[in-house]
């Protein structure tokens, strides 16, 4: 390419006449935006992308109705086009479909605009900082801090969203950061609406129907759509040329995206980003009075719909939802069951958590199949809730430092598995990632084995990581390996300490310096200390890496 003919959204608006012809690669919101100016301008413009939709960023419906303005002007568009060569301002594309090309276009030109994305502007002398980067952008941690912990990055060099009110947003929130010494934190998580400015204007916020079908069932949906001839200001206007699509949950009414083309769509979509950002639901927004007539009405008639399509559907909604939630319901009571029916025998007895462990004693010691009834009882252990730290201690009494070792290893892992996936069911159909806890959640499913490693190793008490891990659904198999490595030193160290026990001076005197073996209370402190040491550095090394 000649770089007096190659344009950026930049330098395009130094030129000073406009284009015969103009090529613009890329589809994206830059190309829509200038290629549909510049045709308005009268330059006969073409678009040519590898995309196989025309702005197949946008949904389904919003597509035919922006590309017919786009044909009314005479902008020709290729799809799965890939640049070839360029030869005396001639461009050659490839069409290619499943990489097999199918054919080749020519498309002349007097200018190009090249708009299929940027790269970031990283300054000099960052290394002598110490501030770490690559080619895409400078390296931040949640709070946007660099590797050197006194600067900050913000905007398209720190960012995946390049966006001047995304920038904006960052940079109030570190300023709020650094002038509170750290009170406030920076929340990435926040609804980002975005705003493609073509006549008609484009906007969105929050998922697209093709994301919450994955995210939720497709039963559990509700799609709106509302085209603007239904709005009396759009009809006043003579613009009534749109389509407002909400979606949104059945029964609660919870919006979980908006999509928009027409006239003041950049004004409209600061409703519905404010409304899933504050979980304001279709019933309250359906209960708001909206001036008359103006177009922010669409909002209540997308509203309107939602209540009645609900109302006319709640009985067989209401019945979908009980037999989603039955299998869970019975398990719960089944469970509690379980815990009750144990925790009212060891009451009713006047037995404490030590007297069951001296009758499990008994059993164990008195069958062959001691070690397999005691690995059983292990793994199912988590359904009655009996500690671990006194199973782990008991195998070291009952069966010796390595064999209860090997015994504990066996069931305390298919203890936790087994944890895991009850939590993994009970929690299947939570969305905790849409939580004020939801960066530690994807943090934590980003990372399930250095997060459940560190858990492990800081003795974060075992059920609550077991259950915790599965109901946020962290990786099993990072879950899997991080525990099986995780609950060794802790293992050990009870094991350890209850082979130093002496069970018959233990029953017979109570807990005494007497009833332990010094050398084995000895390895297990050790082991203990050495544990919390590794843990900690682990934990510095991670914050460095």
């Amino acid at each position: 390419l000649n770089e007096t003919d190659t344009l950026t959204n930049q330098n395009i608006f130094n030129l000073k006449t406009i284009p015969p012809k103009t090529l613009i690669i890329g589809a994206g919101p830059i190309g829509l935006e200038l290629g549909q100016a510049l045709a308005m301008l009268g330059s006969e413009v073409t678009i040519a992308t590898i995309d196989k939709e025309f702005a197949q960023l946008e949904d389904a419906a919003i597509r035919p109705l922006l590309k017919k303005h786009f044909d009314k002007l005479g902008i020709t568009i290729h799809l799965q086009a890939f640049i070839n060569r360029v030869k005396n301002n001639v461009a050659i594309f490839d069409h290619r479909v499943d990489e097999i090309i199918t054919g080749e276009m020519k498309v002349p030109f007097d200018k190009v605009l090249i708009a299929i994305g940027r790269v970031p502007n990283i300054p000099q002398g960052l290394e002598s900082a110490g501030i770490k980067f690559d080619n895409h952008c400078i390296m931040v941690d949640s709070q946007h801090r660099t590797s050197n912990k006194y600067v900050y990055a913000i905007g398209d060099v720190a960012q995946k969203l390049k966006f001047t009110h995304t920038a904006d947003d960052i940079a109030r929130q570190v300023v709020k950061r650094v002038a509170s010494y750290g009170l406030f934190r920076v929340d990435k998580r926040k609804s980002v609406p975005k705003v493609t400015y073509t006549y008609p204007e484009v906007a969105q916020v929050g998922l697209s129907w093709s994301e919450s079908i994955k995210k939720y069932k497709e039963d559990e949906l509700m799609r709106i759509e509302v085209p603007f001839s239904e709005n009396d200001r759009a009809k006043t206007d003579e613009t009534t040329d749109g389509i407002l699509i909400v979606i949104a949950r059945r029964l609660n009414g919870t919006i979980l995206g908006a999509h928009i083309i027409g006239p003041a769509a950049g004004e409209l979509i600061s409703i519905f980003t404010l409304a899933i950002e504050q979980r304001i639901t279709l019933w309250k927004l359906q209960n708001i009075i909206y001036a008359y007539p103006t177009y922010s009405l669409i909002v209540k008639k997308a509203a309107d719909q939602f209540v009645s399509r609900q109302l006319s559907s709640l009985e067989s909604d209401v019945i979908s939802l009980i037999k989603r939630s039955t299998p869970k319901f019975l398990a719960a009571v089944f469970w509690i069951t379980l815990i009750y029916t144990f925790q009212h025998y060891r009451i009713s007895h006047s037995y404490s958590y030590q007297d069951v462990l001296f009758q499990l004693l008994h059993f164990f010691t008195s069958t062959m199949w001691g070690p397999l009834v005691y690995m059983t009882l292990y793994a199912i252990r988590p359904l009655i809730l009996f500690p671990a730290t006194l199973l782990t201690a008991l195998s070291g009494a009952l069966f010796g430092f390595w064999w209860g070792i090997l015994y504990t290893i066996l069931g305390e892992n298919a203890s936790a598995n087994f944890a895991y996936w009850i939590g993994r069911f009970f929690g299947k159909d939570l969305k905790l990632e849409d939580t004020i806890i939801g960066n530690w959640i994807e943090a934590l499913r980003k990372n399930s084995f250095e997060t459940v490693l560190l858990m492990r190793l800081f003795y974060v008490p075992f059920d609550l990581t077991n259950y915790g891990a599965g109901v946020v659904k962290a990786d099993w198999k990072e879950y899997f390996f991080a525990t099986l490595i995780g609950i060794m030193p802790g293992l050990t160290t009870f094991v350890a300490l209850g082979a130093a026990v002496d069970l018959d001076e233990f029953q017979m005197n109570g807990l005494s310096f007497n009833a332990f073996d010094p050398k084995f209370l000895a390895l297990s402190i050790v082991i203990f200390i050495v544990s919390l040491i590794l843990s900690r550095m682990l934990k510095r090394w991670r914050a460095d890496m």
